[in-house]
């Protein structure tokens, strides 16, 4: 038997025309072209006869590796990856039912097939509705096993096919758009397009709301990572604790309240890309660990020893100066350098001033689409205000001021009190002078979730923050209801 290589989920699998890496949303593997090699089964049959005659007989068309001890076995799967295990039920130390449910622990998408002289109706329902794929008795003729060895890879294919599926639904979901033509914006796109094949991580410095993310989408989507997952996380929207976790998953009770293993955001982002936002936030001890990902590629549950190869491509965004930070010891010198092979700069709106009015009608278009509102765009005064303001928040604030506005907007152009007049003039009372920042937040989300008809995605855009930042906010204020 070979020695073993990566292991776990997120490790690949042999290049082959059927199963290589590790797909997040159906749990399952996911087919990628290139030359085509064998399947690879576990046998685990405690009959040394009857394993030494299946490993010849499936090894004419398969990657058999045979094991007559059901706990070795399981050792196996911890270590390797294999397409399907077909195995007894009853075995010496361990049943096949147990091994499956063992294995299932550590990784749910792993395939099996049983093959067992138990003629029992009720064992066999068990079996099937614990997980198993198949379920065959002993004897079963040579073609008949591989015939139903070759249905259960063929469920895995239409499995994965689904998934390729899915993943351009998504793909089609998360359309962005860099708008505008000012010079800034066309040496950044030209840059894009040079910077998007390579596997090289990126790092967008920029003012916060440019348009960081949307660059990090759009690199994705025109890179040979385009059919792979794109996960964004916002390194200051989770806790110090619970973004490690999130980032590299954790174990079964690895901490309170870790009841089930979980995989992490990397783990997910598998053959695609990882955007990590405002990265110049996270601790040193995160920064060590990020560190040990770029250089290996391979990371380790909180709670686990176990490694787990990863393929994916990092891209970082921060609006402070990182240079600063590394010559003030704040962040890692060595992880700076590899994060700034490749840096874009995104720039603010007051240097591609000429792009206002293209933003805006974009804005305006696709929110009052959104919303169903009958607007075509804004008023000339509502475009000269807009023109002469500084747009301290960038892009972010000219979406989000159309957004408030197309809500309070009962004509058919934005006017300029619906874009730069008070949100609250229709909708409450507003945050009063001498309240506490935190009471002047908690009306703020409060008022633009009921002027949203309590639709949380929505008030999430208007507000500019991810639904999972308002989510959170939205427990903190005991407000569990809504869409």
């Amino acid at each position: 038997m070979s020695p073993p290589e990566e292991s776990g989920p997120g490790r690949r699998a042999p290049d082959t025309g059927l199963v290589a890496v590790w797909d997040p949303v159906m749990g399952t593997p996911a087919r990628r072209s290139g030359p085509r090699t064998p399947l690879r089964i576990l046998v685990v049959e405690d009959d040394e006869d009857l394993l030494g005659a299946l490993a010849i007989q499936l090894g004419q068309a398969y990657d058999v590796v045979p094991c007559s001890d059901p706990r070795e076995a399981f050792v196996l799967l911890q270590r390797e990856f294999f397409h399907i295990v077909l195995t007894d039920q009853q075995m010496p130390g361990m049943t096949g039912l147990e091994l499956m449910k063992k294995a299932h622990e550590i990784d749910p998408a792993t395939t099996f097939v049983f093959l067992t002289v138990v003629d029992n109706v009720e064992t066999a329902v068990d079996i099937v509705r614990s997980g198993a794929a198949d379920y065959l008795r002993k004897p079963i003729a040579p073609p008949a096993l591989m015939h139903r060895l070759e249905v259960t890879a063929e469920r895995i294919r239409l499995q994965e096919e689904v998934t390729r599926l899915r993943r351009a639904v998504r793909a089609l979901e998360n359309r962005e758009e860099l708008v505008g033509t000012a010079p800034a914006i066309v040496h950044l796109l030209g840059q894009m397009e040079m910077v998007s094949a390579t596997k090289a991580p990126v790092l967008l410095v920029g003012e916060t709301g440019s348009g960081k993310e949307v660059v990090a989408r759009l690199l994705h989507r025109n890179s040979p990572r385009a059919g792979g997952p794109f996960i964004p996380v916002n390194c200051t929207a989770l806790p110090e604790g619970i973004l490690d976790s999130e980032l590299f998953g954790h174990a079964k009770g690895a901490f309170t309240g870790a009841e089930r293993s979980r995989s992490g955001l990397f783990e997910e982002a598998n053959g695609g890309t990882l955007f990590l936002d405002e990265i110049g936030d996270i601790t040193p001890e995160l920064q060590s660990k990020l560190l040990r990902v770029l250089q290996e590629s391979e990371i380790r549950r909180v709670g686990e020893n176990r490694i787990l190869r990863i393929d994916v491509r990092v891209v970082a965004a921060t609006h402070r100066d990182l240079p600063a930070m590394v010559a003030e010891g704040r962040f890692r010198e060595d992880l700076f350098y590899r994060l700034n092979v490749v840096t874009l700069r995104v720039p603010p709106v007051r240097e591609r001033r000429d792009d206002i009015p293209l933003l805006l009608e974009h804005f305006v278009h696709r929110t009052a689409s959104e919303y169903q509102k009958p607007v075509s765009g804004v008023s000339p005064k509502a475009l000269h205000r807009a023109l002469q303001y500084g747009w301290p928040g960038n892009v972010r604030e000219i979406e989000n001021r159309v957004r408030r506005g197309m809500i309070f907007c009962t004509g058919d152009l934005l006017a300029e009190e619906d874009l730069f007049g008070t949100m609250f003039q229709a909708s409450g009372p507003g945050p009063k002078p001498g309240m506490t920042l935190k009471e002047a937040e908690r009306i703020h989300v409060m008022e633009t979730l009921k002027a949203c008809d309590n639709h949380r995605r929505r008030t999430a855009k208007t507000l500019g923050v991810s639904l999972r930042a308002l989510q959170y906010k939205l427990r903190k204020y005991g407000i569990r209801e809504g869409r």
